[in-house]
């Protein structure tokens, strides 16, 4: 959705705004493109206004009351009463029936029957500015720093209609608004705080304005979309810094340079609060060593993503050292050294080895000193980085050499980009090596001035490394040329790139089914984030390295991170399983900051249906075959499952074990031939499945042929079952009979039931003959086998017969 953003110059001495830039920002896309200029808006800037507490730029009932004016709450129209010059001489301000004409006592005559309903917001962090906003009129919101501050403020706004602005001040950053202890951003917008914005939204009349007063919120790409998606969720007209808020000594301004929408609202100009509306840094300031002093003029701060940092001065060689915690975050060229760097706030410190000047110009040995600075760290940071400014006195073209020696071993020192006078001997950009004690060496020239605000930035260098929990380093100066009139020094400012934060998931299923997730997403906990909005990748689960696309087989199931980038996976739990599996996996972002969290996934039960698979058995005739029926059949997984014979074999008989499912088949004697027999699977809640087994049972030869021999003319008897006689005994089980026999060529035969043959051999017949017999046995099976028989030659004695021969006489 297109949105306008415009960038807005001010005048000092008219209190004329103008819009000098106009953005179109797709709040999806986050993408700039530069639009033609709008027109002008009039908005008191906050330095016209006088020094007093505060611009009564808010109408109650109460102050329109005691100023006579006629108040009818029926009449829509209103015009508002804006704040003018201040009075030079008083120091109070003036009010005005306009934004631009002087006052006049008819004037307050413009305020309408109309009163507009306008509420500050003030999160507690907000140091000391409490005591300059109490007495002005309206509504204030106070947020409690141990909650979540968009949650308190739609708790305040539940059911409240009408509202036609919100100010907020709180601290704030690039793209990001800190209320209570959340962080408002255009991600939460979407996430966390959608239900939230919501009912904010459902609070706030048409065209109502929010007025985001802290510092750079609407900085860059990042800033100009947030304001937009803020525009859009809420729909409401938003009005936002692209710089330091607060006091002027301090580098801010009360103008909203930045603004969605027409702004009806006057800002606020709380022009007697010296402070800013930067991220604050909160943390432990100590210094150590007989010499030490200590000055601390601001409040001190929390590093970005809620890392408290303790510095610690050691060992100083200069009487005169003392150390100073810079309110403004920024480093004095904010072009180089904003938090914008690495979108993160920061802890600023000065540190001053001689805050004697000495007169003349002159050089002295005090100019020269060392000490040993500790920045300890409440959690692991990756990579932090030391900003180096202001070093030298006032006399302008003096040197000061610094020798910077890291005290930590294992970490590398890099030099990064940066302006004026930090100059490394290096060209390669390392400026030191993991080596304890190593020096690094830079020459700064002198400085113009001794004020915190002014001057350029030195340089940077980074401690490149991870889970690092403190830094050492010592620095020594030595004494340079002419002084003047300021003292020496040098700023450091630490910015840090804060491990990500991967939060807890919980996810269901159903059992037997796959879950498909996004482990980045708002789970239940939160979305993992990082500070930086740097990209995350997953690169462990259980504490061991994955590769994306590749299963990790966990407890009860397997993982698949589908995409490491996008936080995608797919989850399947075993067969069957119901119940808690859980893991752990570990994010990294580009710098190598870690951070774990346990995804925990539960496996709801489902009413399993058992499922049993049918079955094919071979056996061989007249053998036993056993198996297991469950080998292939889906048990229920509510437990409790019984196999059982449904129907039993015809050919055979058959025994299941009712919680294994092996089964034990026994075929009828001499049988063979198909068979078959069906049985049930039941589950413990009554759910019951069928299936059938079909069995094969190959046959087997019983008969065993015969070979008999007998002499020529000579009967011979035997029994063909039972092997009497010379023959082969068959194998048949029970009692079979012959039932056919075929006749043999060369003799006879005479069969018994039993199996008794007799073969009488044809008369002086000698050699083979045969003949076949057909055996049943008691299952009715028949086989047919064949009796060869060897009708061997005998000696036959010649037999003499008596002959009777007639002849005729004399023939």
């Amino acid at each position: 959705m297109p949105a306008t953003l415009a960038e807005v110059s001010s005048d000092s001495d008219t209190g004329h705004q103008e819009m000098i830039d106009a953005y179109e920002v797709d709040v999806d896309d986050v993408a700039l493109a530069p639009t033609a200029r709008e027109n002008e808006i009039n908005s008191p800037e906050a330095s016209h206004l006088g020094a007093d507490e505060a611009d009564e730029s808010i109408v109650s009932v109460d102050s329109v009351d005691s100023m006579h004016a006629d108040v009818d709450s029926e009449t829509e129209d209103v015009e508002q009463i804006a704040p003018e010059a201040d009075d030079p001489a008083s120091g109070e301000e003036v009010l005005s029936g306009s934004s631009t004409d002087n006052p006049g006592e008819g004037e307050l005559d413009a305020v309408r029957d109309y009163v507009r309903v306008e509420i500050i917001v003030v999160d507690s962090v907000v140091a000391d500015i409490t005591d300059f906003i109490a007495n002005r009129p309206g509504e204030i919101i106070y947020l409690d720093p141990n909650r979540d501050g968009v949650e308190q403020l739609a708790e305040a706004l539940q059911g409240r209609t009408g509202i036609d602005a919100i100010h907020i001040l709180s601290h704030g950053e690039a793209g990001a608004l800190r209320l209570g202890s959340s962080v408002l951003t255009s991600q939460s917008m979407a996430g966390e705080h959608a239900e939230e914005m919501a009912v904010i939204a459902a609070a706030l009349a048409p065209d109502a304005d929010l007025l985001l007063y802290g510092c750079d919120v609407a900085v860059g790409t990042e800033g100009m979309a947030f304001v937009g998606r803020l525009a859009e969720v809420t729909g409401a007209d938003v009005a936002a810094t692209t710089d330091a808020t607060g006091a002027a000594e301090l580098g801010g301004n009360w103008t909203l340079e930045a603004q969605h929408g027409r702004i009806e609202a006057d800002s606020l100009n709380i022009t007697a609060w010296h402070g800013v509306l930067a991220q604050n840094n909160t943390g432990a300031w100590t210094v150590s060593g007989a010499t030490a002093s200590q000055s601390l003029n601001g409040s001190a701060s929390t590093v970005a993503g809620g890392v408290t940092t303790t510095v610690s001065f050691s060992n100083f060689t200069n009487s005169t050292t003392n150390v100073t915690n810079i309110r403004n975050e920024t480093l004095n060229n904010i072009a180089a050294f904003s938090p914008g760097l690495q979108n993160t706030a920061s802890l600023a410190f000065l540190y001053n080895w001689d805050t004697t000047p000495e007169a003349g110009g002159a050089s002295a040995a005090s100019d020269g000193g060392t000490a040993t600075i500790t920045i300890t760290f409440s959690q692991p940071v990756t990579d932090p980085i030391l900003h180096l400014d202001r070093i030298g006195g006032s006399g302008g073209g003096v040197q000061n050499a610094m020798t910077f020696a890291l005290q930590d071993s294992g970490y590398t020192l890099v030099r990064l980009a940066g302006t004026g006078h930090f100059a490394v001997d290096s060209t390669t950009g390392v400026i030191s090596n993991s080596q304890v004690g190593q020096a690094v060496s830079g020459t700064f020239t002198g400085e113009s001035s001794n004020t915190v605000n002014s001057g350029t930035a030195a340089g940077s260098v980074q401690v490149q490394g991870t889970n690092i929990t403190s830094i050492t380093f010592v620095m020594s100066f030595a004494p340079g040329g002419v002084e003047g009139a300021g003292g020496d020094e040098v700023e450091l400012k630490v910015t840090l790139d804060p491990s990500p934060i991967a939060r807890n998931d919980a996810f269901t299923m159903a059992e037997d089914t796959s879950l498909s997730g996004n482990l980045f997403a708002n789970n239940g906990a939160g979305a993992d984030s990082d500070f930086n909005n740097d990209p995350l990748t997953v690169t462990q689960v259980n504490g061991s390295p994955i590769t994306q696309g590749v299963p990790v087989l966990l407890a009860n199931g397997t993982l698949t991170i589908t995409n490491a980038s996008t936080g995608a996976f797919t989850f399947v739990p075993n067969r069957d399983y119901n119940g808690v599996q859980s893991f752990t996996y570990t994010i990294r972002d580009p710098n190598g900051g870690t951070s774990t969290a346990t995804t925990t996934v539960t496996v709801t039960p489902v009413n399993d249906v058992p499922v049993a698979v049918a079955d094919t058995i071979v056996v061989a005739e007249d053998n036993v075959a056993t198996g297991s029926l469950a080998a292939n059949d889906a048990p229920s997984g509510d437990g409790s499952n019984v196999w059982a014979v449904n129907t039993s074999p015809a050919h055979g008989t058959v025994t299941i074990d009712a919680s294994t499912g092996n089964y034990v088949y026994t075929p009828v004697a001499d049988y063979n031939g198909p068979d078959s027999f069906s049985y049930t699977l039941t589950d413990a809640d009554g759910d019951v499945s069928i299936a059938t087994v079909t069995v094969s049972v190959t046959p087997v030869q019983d008969t065993v042929a015969d070979n008999l021999t007998t002499p020529e003319d000579t009967a011979i008897t035997f029994n063909v079952l039972t092997g009497a006689g010379g023959a082969s005994a068959d194998n048949f089980e029970g009692t079979p009979q012959v039932t056919a026999t075929s006749s043999p060529a060369n003799g006879v035969i005479v069969v018994s039931a039993d199996g008794t043959i007799t073969y009488t051999p044809n008369a002086n017949y000698n050699g083979p003959d045969s003949f076949t017999y057909t055996v049943t046995s008691p299952a009715g099976v028949t086989e047919t086998e064949t009796v060869n028989i060897t009708v061997t030659p005998v000696n036959d004695a010649p037999v003499a017969a008596d002959d009777a021969f007639t002849t005729l006489e004399d023939s």
